[in-house]
């Protein structure tokens, strides 16, 4: 597992990208702190996640884009995510009903009905 600084380089990016891409763990830096990283659909990377963490919750995930996050998200909640999300960005873990869909999000991130979703600012 590496820690990455934040980084304008493109080559780094593109490092990190590659890396969480073939099913790795890292460090990277959010807004308030560090935090463990992988793709969010690899459920053998979450199940390793929550290892690492002594946890059997689910844990939150920073989605990659809004469009994303909101297909994840039950369609009665569809009107609110929207505004709900400005009024969240950056520290907030913000708790949202599942659509219920498995392909969209393995098992593990939305135990219980529930995923979390973190915007950091920037």
């Amino acid at each position: 597992m590496d820690i990455y600084p934040f980084s304008d380089d493109p080559s780094l990016q593109a490092e990190i990208r590659a890396r969480l891409a073939l099913g790795q763990l890292a460090i990277l830096p959010t807004d308030t702190l560090y935090g463990l990283s992988g793709n969010a659909l690899d459920e053998n990377l979450i199940r390793r996640i929550l290892m690492l963490k002594g946890r059997s919750a689910p844990i939150s995930i920073i989605p990659h884009s809004r469009v994303w996050a909101k297909n994840l998200v039950h369609s009665r909640c569809h009107s609110r995510f929207d505004d709900v999300l400005e009024q969240t960005i950056g520290p907030f873990t913000t708790l949202w009903p599942h659509a219920g869909d498995e392909i969209l999000l393995p098992m593990p991130l939305h135990q219980g009905g529930l995923v979390g979703m973190r915007f950091p600012r920037g």
